[in-house]
């Protein structure tokens, strides 16, 4: 059902417009913690995990890679690019956890230092789960003729069969779809979670704390991110 959502191009122009959005708050969030010369996290946070430049970063990477696969519903863009992307994107995650997790440990276990640790596992997870999105195909290319997209009852089926449901012959599918179900849900409900933190306008684990208005600002790219992952794992399932 969700890939033939994206088999509509209002749909996709809206979902892109979103993605760009998000992206560019973080941006401009992570250009101004690079031109103020502050590596270190706002200490304010929602709860879970800190705002900080590796964040805003991540951020940034994932929404303009998931907005070029919106794209490549329409437009020939070969799977393995993305494969690259998410797989380096992952890679570079594993060696910032590892990172934050040592500091951690030398901290004593502060909680910023596990919030540290915390941000880089979420996007960890989210690079790999991307990942596994193009898995499961022996096509080399994502993109299509763009006529064939305007059937919105095959959707992603046509336009993107590398990272689209009904693929047949051409692919097995992810790996794991369960696991991809599961981890689509724990995204949302993060999501939802972060949108109720934020509303309130106080962190969960320090009430007497009001977030600041930059930081509310902050976590929209990741409520984009959280939701634009949902939706583009849903529509390989």
């Amino acid at each position: 059902m969700v890939g033939s959502w994206l088999g509509h191009a209002e749909f996709r122009g809206a979902v892109i417009v979103v993605m760009a959005l998000g992206g560019i708050i973080a941006l401009i969030h992570l250009a101004r913690a690079l031109v103020s010369f502050d590596p270190h996290p706002d200490p304010a946070t929602t709860g879970l995990y800190v705002t900080d430049i590796e964040a805003d970063l991540g951020h940034t990477m994932m929404l303009a890679a998931m907005a070029l696969m919106v794209v490549a519903i329409t437009v020939a863009i070969p799977v393995v690019v993305f494969r690259w992307i998410f797989a380096v994107f992952s890679l570079a995650y594993a060696g910032v956890l590892a990172v934050r997790i040592v500091q951690a440990r030398r901290a004593g276990g502060s909680s910023l230092s596990a919030k540290r640790a915390a941000g880089a596992a979420y996007h960890l997870v989210a690079g790999l789960a991307m990942l596994a999105t193009t898995v499961g195909t022996a096509s080399a290319s994502t993109g299509a003729d763009p006529a064939a997209g305007a059937d919105a009852g095959s959707g992603m089926a046509m336009a993107m069969p590398a990272i689209s449901p009904g693929r047949g012959s051409s692919g097995g599918g992810p790996p794991l779809p369960w696991l991809l179900w599961v981890l689509t849900v724990l995204f949302l409900l993060d999501a939802a979670f972060t949108i109720y933190v934020v509303a309130r306008r106080r962190s969960p684990t320090h009430p007497e704390h009001r977030l600041p208005r930059r930081l509310r600002l902050a976590v929209v790219p990741h409520v984009v991110m959280d939701l634009g992952m949902g939706l583009m794992i849903a529509a390989v399932l």
